[in-house]
C-alpha cells in the first residue's frame, strides 16, 4: 500500500508547537527558505531526502512522522528483545550533536 505524503499538514503543526517561523527552520536546518515554503504551501513531494532529513533532525522527529504523519514510537527499553553478543562490562558515551545557528552578514 502506497503511503500519502502529508508534510504540508504536519510541518505547520510542528512549527507552531515550537513557536518557529519557516525562516527560522530553514536557517537551523540549513535548507533553502523556498524549499520549506514549497512544502508548506503546495504540499509537493520533497525532491531531496537530505533536506527532509535535516529538517526532521532539527525538529527532533522521525522521517516517517514528518513525511507521513505517523506517530513516533517511544522506545520502551523494557519491551526490547535482547541478545547477548559479548559478556562483560562496557562503558558507553552518548553525545548529542547540536547544529549551530549561522549568523548572516548584513547586506551592504
Amino acid at each position: 500500500m502506497k503511503k500519502r505524503i502529508v508534510i504540508a499538514e504536519v510541518l505547520p503543526r510542528l512549527l507552531k508547537d515550537r513557536g518557529w517561523t519557516a525562516k527560522k527552520l530553514s536557517e537551523l536546518a540549513q535548507v533553502k527558505p523556498t524549499t520549506i515554503s514549497t512544502w508548506l504551501l503546495t504540499g509537493s513531494r520533497p525532491r531531496n531526502i537530505e533536506d527532509v532529513a535535516a529538517v526532521a533532525s532539527v525538529l527532533e522527529v522521525s522521517l516517517n512522522h514528518l513525511l507521513f504523519g505517523e506517530a513516533d514510537e517511544p522506545n520502551d527499553l523494557n519491551t526490547l528483545q535482547t541478545t547477548t553478543v559479548l559478556e562483560g562490562l562496557y562503558k558507553l558515551k552518548l553525545e548529542r550533536v547540536v547544529i549551530p545557528e549561522t549568523k548572516k552578514k548584513p547586506n551592504r
